[in-house]
């Protein structure tokens, strides 16, 4: 894992919830689900925005399986993310033809639909060379998990005690992904066992480890 990389990523992820720089921003009206494209020298990003209006938490709490680019997803996720689907499609056709990777991010509800978007591009676009960081990411997938992207292609970056990582708590859980978890005790771990993440959990920290301010100060900490 690069940790520059990833700790940009988190840049773009808090930037979104107002606006990238220099970057083309594609919202729904309807569904406000909002996301950025942002080509660079090196590679292309796709920020995905977390939950910012009231419609973005009746997506979150729609959660029954459907069946979504192959597989049993979250079913607000896959409303709001179907609702941008047309656009993603003429940036992913762009990238194709561009020969630039694709790195896709973001917070929360973002993460949740990046991990779409990187689904997406998987299943229909196999010329995008594409991978993930995401933040504070809630549960997108039906049980049980399974690797739905190559090893390497999703860092899932969880702060402690973030408790939206642990929902929706029945009937979905997150793909098999690596792990990069920035500990209560202040250590950092790639995939600790699961058996630590238990412990290491306290719910009176539940919300504050949620917001990106905290993940993008615990990530900048690192050297």
């Amino acid at each position: 894992m690069d940790h520059l990389e990833l700790t940009a990523c988190a840049a773009y992820s808090k930037q979104s919830y107002s606006e990238v720089p220099g970057a083309q921003k594609i919202e729904n009206r309807w569904t406000s689900t909002t996301l950025f494209w942002l080509p660079t020298e090196d590679c292309h990003y796709i920020v995905h925005r977390g939950s910012a209006q009231p419609r973005d938490f009746l997506v979150d709490a729609l959660a029954i399986p459907v069946r979504y680019l192959g597989n049993w997803v979250h079913a607000g996720f896959a409303f709001s993310h179907m609702s941008i689907r047309k656009k993603l499609r003429k940036i992913f056709e762009s990238i194709e033809g561009s020969g630039k990777p694709l790195i896709v991010t973001g917070h929360s509800l973002g993460a949740a639909q990046g991990s779409l978007t990187l689904l997406y591009a998987q299943e229909k676009f196999p010329g995008v060379d594409a991978k993930g960081y995401f933040f504070g990411k809630p549960r997108v997938y039906k049980k049980p998990g399974r690797r739905k992207f190559p090893d390497g292609k999703v860092v899932s970056c969880v702060c402690g005690s973030d408790l939206i990582t642990r929902l929706p708590r029945f009937l979905f859980t997150a793909e098999k992904q690596d792990l990069f978890y920035l500990s209560s005790c202040g250590n950092n771990f790639m995939n600790p066992t699961p058996e630590f993440v238990q412990e290491d959990f306290d719910m009176f920290d539940g919300i504050l480890d949620h917001s990106m301010d905290t993940y993008l100060q615990r990530l900048r900490e690192i050297t």
